[in-house]
């Protein structure tokens, strides 16, 4: 299986620097544009499908892309969503340091009614495993959220949570990786922006 796995665009959101979690959030215009971009770089790829949060701000930059690939099926997974930030959503990022998600972050910290980095990546491997039961020896883009991105990526890679965090995710990045049969997977390309 070889999944293309890329961050929404820039949202509203991320602007003001606030947490958004599981909310849906809004494309900025140049989340719009960054989307288009993205769009243009994937399409001449091949897919056999197209997987995406269902949140808003993945599900429009997902049919932004799709525009290239209207025969290809789109399936949306709340799987995909955005770490849960419970009752701090829609707060201000300076107002809670304690939630940071670099080499400091405490992964098992977790908001009122939200998850914590342990819980995301309890998340992403259900995921892993539903798409490499369905998807074996397919192509998948997958169109997701920050976070979710790096600690995902951060399991393909056999690497710790922490360290996942530092895997830099920009809005639009790309990440292309070869999942091998005995779990050696081959990395092709990490959080790459060459198309903005």
């Amino acid at each position: 299986m070889k999944l293309i796995i890329v961050r929404h665009g820039e949202t509203e959101e991320n602007k003001r620097k606030v947490f958004q979690g599981q909310s849906h959030g809004k494309l900025s215009r140049e989340g719009r544009e960054q989307a288009r971009k993205l769009a243009k770089r994937l399409a001449n790829e091949e897919f056999d499908v197209i997987i995406s949060s269902d949140l808003r701000r993945a599900s429009d930059t997902t049919k932004i892309i799709a525009t290239y690939h209207k025969k290809i099926p789109i399936i949306y997974s709340k799987l995909l969503r955005e770490r849960a930030m419970g009752d701090i959503e829609g707060r201000k990022h300076a107002d809670f340091p304690s939630f940071k998600s670099g080499r400091d972050a405490n992964i098992h910290r977790k908001a009122k009614g939200g998850e914590s980095f342990i819980d995301l990546r309890k998340r992403a491997i259900a995921f892993f495993k539903e798409a490499i039961e369905k998807y074996h020896g397919k192509t998948v883009l997958m169109v997701s959220h920050g976070a979710f991105n790096r600690v995902f990526l951060g399991y393909l890679m056999k690497r710790s949570i922490k360290d996942s965090l530092l895997i830099k995710q920009g809005n639009t990045a790309v990440n292309i990786i070869e999942i091998g049969e005995s779990g050696k997977h081959r990395v092709h390309l990490i959080g790459d922006v060459k198309h903005l």
